[in-house]
Order: C-alpha cells, then structure tokens, then sequence
C-alpha cells in the first residue's frame, strides 16, 4: 500500500509540474516538452513536434484519451483552479477577471476550444478516445469499462471477470476519493527524493521547484479536486456573462457540431 502511494505522489507532482504555466509568468513549450519526454520515450515521429495539434501528426503507437467538459462548468472549474495555485499568481483575481481572460482565449494553455476543436475532430481515430466529463458522471461504470476497452480487452476482462476489483476501480474514480489524495504541497518533492533520489527525472524535479515550490513562501496546499460536479457554474454568471457566453461559443463553434455533446448543460435553456 506504501509503494502504491508513493507512485501516486509521484505521479501527482509530475502532473502538477508539467502541466502548469502561470498566467503572470509563462514557461516556454519547450520546458514542458523536456520534461514531458523525460517520462516517456515517445516515438520519433512526435519528438520534433512544436506546432498546435491541427497540424500535428498522432503517434501511431500511443493511445490518446481525450475527456472534455462543457464550457460553462469548465470555466468555473478553472477559476478556482487557477486561483488556488500559488504558481498562478491569482490569488486576488476574481471570477469576473477569469471571464475575461476564458472569452479571449488567454487562460493558461490556450484557448479552451482552440484546444477542444482539433481533438474532437479526431475523435474518429482508431488511436483516440473523445469521451465527455459529463458522461464519465452520468454513465460512469459503462464509461469505465469503454476506456478499458479502449487499452486493451485484457482490461476490460479483467474488470468483468473480478467485480469486487472493479468496484474498487469505481470506488477510487469519484470526487471524495480523489480530494483526499490528488494535494499538493511545496514539500511534496522532498518526502519522493527522500524515499529515492532517483525517482524523478532532473527536468520534472526543476519544473515543479519553478512553477510551484518557489512562489511559496509558506507552507501551502492545493487540492486539485474541489467539488466534481456537472452544473457547477449554475449561478456563476451573470445574464451578461451568459449572453456574452454564447455569442462566444457560436463565433468559435460555426461550422462544426461540437456543442451537440451538451444540450442538456447549457444554461440558457435548462
């Protein structure tokens, strides 16, 4: 049980390292992508890779899961996200600036459907998996056993055939598991060295000094599960910020038919 937390931990800080640039301060592409391949040996063909995922060719060899939320709830979402990291240099910012910045594209990594678009436009590909956070609450145990499909049938097998251990898959994969486990504090890369010094790669180890641990200058944690729920941001808006909303969806969305995955969450009409 030791061991599985402390390949947790180190997975937690690996996320929190490389997949956060703050607003005030934005790490290059390429810091990201040293540390990135510092994990995984990826195939030759994605390490020259720079460019958006538009013009990018997929690795034939890896497997792509892609989980998108509604905008609305992903907007509110990230505003408590970005505002709780000391790394983001929000801590004053309010909802009403966050808007600001989610309309104009200008959030940490992008804009959200200049990051949606062109995975869903390959959500067809034998190599990737477009699922919704929505149907992941909804539809949650068939969802499961469609991502272990989608690694391999021996996954889905193994689930089927033990329900005591799919149900503990289950059991680990909702909100109040995860808010217990998925924190992070400035002395979370000491307590991995500490057990082996060896466990991280050097670029990961001084992303995560960079961007997390030397904002800091007092004991902090962050939970990166708040609540995990659809329909968080009903109340968020004001009647502005909603029409503001859809004026925005429908300018980014013409001519595709992406907002057909939530008819039911959008506020205007519920």
């Amino acid at each position: 049980m030791a061991s599985e937390a402390y390949k947790l931990e180190a997975a937690l800080l690996m996320y929190a390292a490389v997949s956060w640039r703050p607003l005030a301060q934005r790490h290059t592409h390429n810091e990201e992508q040293a540390a990135l391949q510092s994990l995984v040996e990826f195939p030759d063909e994605t390490a020259a890779e720079d460019g958006p995922l538009a013009t990018t060719t997929l690795a034939s060899g890896l497997l792509y899961v892609y989980v998108a939320r509604n905008p609305w709830d992903c907007c509110v979402s990230f505003f408590h996200h970005t505002k709780a990291l000391p790394a983001a240099y929000f801590s004053e910012g309010t909802f009403d600036d966050f808007f600001e910045l989610f309309v104009s594209g200008q959030t940490d990594h992008g804009g959200f459907f200049d990051h949606l678009l062109p995975w869903y436009a390959r959500r067809e590909q034998i190599n990737v998996l477009f699922i919704t956070y929505e149907q992941l609450k909804k539809q949650k145990r068939d969802t499961v056993l469609k991502i272990a499909r989608f690694l391999g049938p021996e996954y889905e097998k193994s689930l089927l055939e033990d329900p005591l251990f799919f149900q503990a898959v289950l059991d680990k994969s909702n909100a109040e598991f995860m808010k217990k486990q998925f924190v992070v504090d400035p002395g979370l890369l000491d307590r991995i060295i500490e057990k082996d010094p060896n466990a991280l790669p050097e670029e990961v180890k001084n992303l995560f000094v960079k961007v997390f641990v030397a904002p800091v200058k007092e004991a902090n944690t962050v939970n990166f599960v708040r609540k995990g729920i659809i329909g968080d941001s009903k109340g968020a808006f004001s009647r502005e910020q909603l029409d503001r909303m859809k004026l925005f969806i429908e300018k980014e969305t013409a001519g595709t038919d992406v907002m057909q995955l939530w008819l039911d969450e959008d506020p205007l009409k519920v």
